[in-house]
């Protein structure tokens, strides 16, 4: 809420290829413009959409599930690629409690009867979606921060010991599979504990953290660089030609 009191606006992207029911859902919410600060695009597929949002960030979404360019619960996931902060609402003719329900796995945070909903309501549960919708992103982002800090280093931000060797057992299966080797190197510092004992131990933190960004500069996206003692490195190569 703005320090008005004023909700803060509502980017609303609607996504419906018929043109009586997308006029219908805008002159629903027309209808309470005087108290909501309602800014609605339209667009008729799922193309002009992912441009619109390339473009515009919106509060959120409301897809048909029938468009010319997609059909069905996959329009969830399309848009959902497209921009993982906006609220996906499946607006629908189509009262389906099994396709509801795998919209919702699939991301979206509601899923309306077309026709149903006054402008009042729509706007509630847009409101309500919404907020979930941050709650769920909210929630998503502090485990990726919580399992970040428990797989790298502290100081370097490289893997740490536990995911580098998790990361080898995977490639074992999968190289095994695929045919491909790996190459695992062992790196340490030479004269590190002098630069320690003669300059501090925050150069040497400043060492070690220009050292990673030279191993992470040198590899592939497909390798991975993980500091795993001291001054000790290891760099996971992936894929290398195996010449027997």
């Amino acid at each position: 809420m703005s320090a008005s009191g004023r909700l803060s606006p509502l980017g609303v992207l609607l996504v419906e290829d018929n043109p009586a029911d997308a006029r219908l859902l805008a002159e629903s919410l027309k209808e309470v413009s005087g108290v909501e600060n309602i800014v609605i695009r339209t667009v008729r597929t799922l193309a002009e959409a992912a441009a619109e949002m390339s473009r515009y960030s919106f509060t959120c979404v409301l897809v048909d599930l029938g468009l010319p360019d997609g059909r069905g619960v996959g329009n969830v996931e399309v848009l959902r690629a497209i921009d993982r902060k906006a609220a996906i609402i499946v607006l629908t003719g189509n009262d389906d409690e099994h396709l509801a329900a795998e919209a919702i796995r699939l991301g979206a945070q509601e899923y309306l009867i077309k026709g149903h909903l006054d402008g009042a309501k729509m706007v509630r549960l847009l409101r309500h979606a919404i907020e979930r919708n941050k709650h769920v992103h909210e929630l998503e982002d502090q485990r990726h921060r919580e399992f970040h800090r428990a797989s790298h280093d502290s100081l370097t931000g490289l893997a740490n010991r536990e995911l580098f060797y998790d990361r080898v057992r995977q490639l074992l299966a999968q190289s095994q599979r695929a045919g491909r080797a790996f190459a695992i190197c062992y790196l340490d510092l030479d004269g590190f504990k002098r630069v320690n004992d003669q300059h501090g131990h925050q150069i040497g933190d400043q060492l070690l953290i220009r050292v990673a960004e030279v191993l992470n500069e040198s590899v592939r996206a497909t390798d991975t660089v993980a500091r795993v003692g001291g001054d000790e490195f290891l760099v996971l190569l992936w894929p290398v030609e195996d010449h027997g």
